[in-house]
This record gives C-alpha cells, sequence and structure tokens, in this order.
C-alpha cells in the first residue's frame, strides 16, 4: 500500500515554439521586412488593376455615349431629310437604312413615347417608352444618354438619342449597343497590362530576394563577430578565473593547517592572476565604449600628446628594466609643442601604453624605442620594438580582438614575456579611429616590428570634461 501522503511529481516540459516563433526569434527583422515590401506590393498591384478595370472601363463608356450620341444626331439628321424627300415614307423605311451593324440598334419612338419602328424589334413587342430618361431627353428637344437592361431582349445596353423635326412635331431617335461591346473596347489594352503588372511582381519579388540577401550579409557577420567575442572573452576570462580558484582553494587548505610559506608562496601568483583578470574586464569595457562610439561624432575634446607619450614613457621604464630591456625615447618635436590632437587626455595614454605594453610584451631582448615627431597637420609616433616579428600572414590580424601571433605564443610558452589577452592593438585601433588617424605596422620575423601612429593635429585646446 503506498503512503497516502506521497505526491506524483511529473516534469513539465515546455511547448516548443511553433515555427512562426523560431522565425522571428531568428531573423524579426527579415519577417517584417518581407511582410512590409510584401503589402506595399500587394497594394502597387491592386492599385493597378483598379486602374485598368475601373476607370478604363469608365472612360471607355463615357467615349462611347459619345460617340452614339454623334451617331444619334446624324442619323436624326437624315431621316429628317429623307422624311422632305419622300413625304410619305413609313417609319420603318426611314430608319431601315440606317443600320449598318448588327450590334446597333435604332429606334424611333413618337411624342406620346409609342415606338414607331425599330431595326431589330417588331414594335407590336415594345413597351411605351416615355419613361426612358434618353427619350424624354430627345422628345424635349436635347441629346441624352443612359446605361440599363433593355426590356425587350434583357441585354445591358448603352443608349444615346436625338431629337428629329417631322411635319413640326418633335420624335426622338435612339442608337444603342450592348455594353459588352463597350467593355470589349479595353481588352487588349487592359490584357497587356495586366501581363505587365505579373512581370512586375515577380520582378519586385526577384529583387525584394536579393535585397534581403544582400542585406543580411552584414548582419550575419555582425552575428558571427559577436558569436566570435562572446567565446572569446569567455575563454579569457576561463583561464584566469580557474587559476584564482585553484589558488584560494590552495590559500584556504595551507591557512587550515597552519602553513605560512604555503600561503605566502601563493599569495602572489594569486595577486598576479586577481590584476590580470582585472585588466581584462576594464580592457573588454573599455573597447566596447570605443566601438560603441565608432562613427558617431560627439563633442570635441583635446589632449597634448606629446605629454601622453612621455608619461606613458616614464611609466613603462620599470617594465623595462625588469625584463632586462632598454626603452628610449626620441622627441623631434619643439620643447614648446604640445601637439594638441582630437582624444581625451585618457584615450591618448591608453594609445601610448598599449603600443608600449605590446612592443615590451613579445621582446626577448634588446629594446623598445619611441620617435615622436609633427608637422604642421600631423602627428607622428613610431615604436620601434627587436622582438621576434609578426608574420604577414598574420599582420592583418593584429588588431582583431584576442588575437596573439604565433611568435608571441612561442614566447609566452617559453615565459620570456607576461600573459596577454589580445586586447591591447585592438583597443589601440579603435582609439586612433576616433580620432580620424591611421595604425601602419611594418613587421618582419625575427627582427622586430614598427607600428606606426598619425593623428590630425587640432589647432587649440577644448576645455570638455572627459566621458
Amino acid at each position: 500500500m503506498s503512503d497516502s501522503t506521497s505526491t506524483d511529481k511529473t516534469a513539465v516540459v515546455p511547448d516548443s515554439p511553433s515555427p512562426v516563433r523560431r522565425l522571428l526569434a531568428a531573423a524579426p527583422w527579415r519577417l517584417w521586412t518581407v511582410i512590409g515590401s510584401l503589402l506595399v506590393v500587394i497594394v502597387l498591384a491592386g492599385l493597378w488593376l483598379y486602374s485598368i478595370y475601373g476607370p478604363l472601363d469608365q472612360g471607355a463608356l463615357r467615349q462611347q455615349q459619345e460617340t452614339l450620341t454623334g451617331v444619334a444626331l446624324s442619323d436624326a439628321a437624315a431621316v429628317q431629310a429623307e422624311a422632305q424627300v419622300s413625304g410619305t415614307a413609313s417609319p420603318s423605311a426611314l430608319i431601315s437604312p440606317l443600320s449598318t451593324s448588327n450590334h446597333l440598334r435604332i429606334t424611333l419612338v413618337g411624342p406620346d413615347g409609342t415606338v414607331l419602328a425599330d431595326t431589330a424589334h417588331s414594335v407590336d413587342e415594345m413597351q411605351n417608352h416615355l419613361d426612358r430618361p434618353e427619350v424624354a431627353a430627345a422628345l424635349g428637344g436635347s441629346t441624352g444618354t443612359d446605361v440599363r437592361v433593355s426590356r425587350t431582349d434583357s441585354i445591358e445596353r448603352v443608349y444615346a438619342s436625338a431629337p428629329v423635326e417631322l411635319s413640326g412635331t418633335t420624335y426622338a431617335l435612339c442608337v444603342s449597343l450592348p455594353l459588352s461591346n463597350v467593355r470589349g473596347v479595353p481588352v487588349a489594352a487592359r490584357e497587356a497590362s495586366t501581363l505587365l503588372l505579373i512581370v512586375g511582381v515577380f520582378a519586385a519579388l526577384i529583387i525584394l530576394c536579393i535585397t534581403i540577401r544582400l542585406a543580411s550579409r552584414p548582419v550575419r557577420r555582425l552575428e558571427s563577430v559577436r558569436r566570435d567575442f562572446t567565446r572569446d572573452a569567455a575563454e579569457q576570462l576561463d583561464v584566469p578565473a580557474a587559476t584564482i580558484r585553484q589558488l584560494s582553494g590552495d590559500v584556504v587548505a595551507a591557512a587550515r593547517t597552519g602553513d605560512l610559506a604555503a600561503v605566502q608562496a601563493l599569495a602572489p601568483h594569486l595577486d598576479y592572476e586577481s590584476a590580470y583578470l582585472e585588466q581584462t574586464v576594464d580592457r573588454l569595457r573599455r573597447l566596447a565604449a570605443l566601438e560603441d562610439r565608432d562613427g558617431r561624432q560627439g563633442p570635441l575634446q583635446t589632449a597634448s600628446f606629446s605629454q601622453a607619450v612621455h608619461a606613458s614613457f616614464e611609466t613603462h621604464r620599470q617594465q623595462a628594466a625588469e625584463r632586462g630591456l632598454s626603452l628610449e625615447l626620441a622627441d623631434a618635436t619643439a620643447q614648446d609643442d604640445t601637439c594638441l590632437v582630437g582624444l581625451s587626455d585618457a584615450v591618448a595614454e591608453l594609445i601610448c601604453d598599449g603600443l608600449i605594453d605590446n612592443a615590451l610584451r613579445y621582446t626577448d631582448r634588446g629594446g623598445v624605442t619611441l620617435r615622436l615627431s609633427a608637422t604642421s597637420d600631423l602627428v607622428k609616433l613610431q615604436v620601434v620594438d627587436t622582438g621576434a616579428g609578426i608574420a604577414p600572414t598574420e599582420q592583418e590580424r593584429i588588431f582583431e580582438r584576442f588575437y596573439r601571433g604565433e611568435a608571441a605564443r612561442r614566447l609566452e610558452q617559453g615565459g620570456a614575456a607576461a600573459q596577454g589577452a589580445g586586447l591591447g592593438l585592438s583597443l589601440v585601433r579603435h582609439a586612433v579611429k576616433r580620432a580620424r588617424g591611421s595604425v601602419g605596422l611594418a613587421s618582419e620575423e625575427g627582427k622586430g616590428s614598427t607600428f606606426t601612429i598619425l593623428l590630425p593635429r587640432v589647432s587649440e585646446p577644448l576645455e570638455v570634461v572627459d566621458a
């Protein structure tokens, strides 16, 4: 017997998203672009169809009514002339010669609305026409038109009429055509327009597909860059984080056993890894800020690039001495030339620190030389090292985030250089780009590298708070 207090636990499996939701999640901008473009095509196609099936028919109808009115006037004049010549001719004899088409129907109506003659039907079959709009107009002395279904042959017709004077009395002469004949006039134009519309819609869809495909390429590249950045950042942060966890555990274990010597031996390593992790996170934050500002013109800030170079030089002298490397500065600018550039002080120092740190990090013998010069338009900084050099195949990628060349990796494995995250040169590139400058690289494996920075000069300083 089971315990009555026990409760069955059933795993709840979430519903899988529908195909539409998956499409929206994968590329919503594409879907809405397609929907919006299709709606535009549908609206334009609808307007086109209306224009060829609506106004075109109405225009043809008006034109045909005008033509029939002209025919009615002409026939009325002919009937009146024939009556004056023959004198005693019957109504049928007067209108019979006028019917030159099987579709054209001619009717002669008396003053009281009685049908006196008709080219298509017997007058005995026909009702009084006094209530017909075009007949009433003609009996009143003017022309008239109408569109209606004939009560005699049940065919929708276009009517036109004109007055006829016979022996001093006004009669009505009416002519008519089936409405189908009128609508048949623009058929060829309508078919050609419809075919053109179909071709246009297919062309629009093809252009839409090509446009979306071309537009999606940079988006796909951006998505790929973001995925690569996330993966590379995780890899760079994982190593120091794991090392810190391991060292922390060892320190805790040594402290519990009272092994003070082990704690003192592990503490510097823990401090180094923590500092490296902090530096990597700070560089990622600064890189993200610079990339976010790329292409956007913010408030102009100015900094003395000469001061930034000298400050970075002094900051790295101790690092070079500890590595057994020389660090020299050759300043060819005038003593009072501050070499103003369109950057904040912090970003200007970031450029100098990044280049010098990179040169010292991957140089195992010799040293690094800084060469600062300026013209009336440009400030130039060259950082020359005697390090391992960079292979030609790697020089285009050296400014990418997290990228380190093969020679740099060999130096790190051999313990000749400190560990790097591959962010310094990427920061330099974005910072220089923000100042509308350029970065150049000349390198030969086994002989060293020369990084050249060119920055446009700014004429006078501006007091702007550094963001």
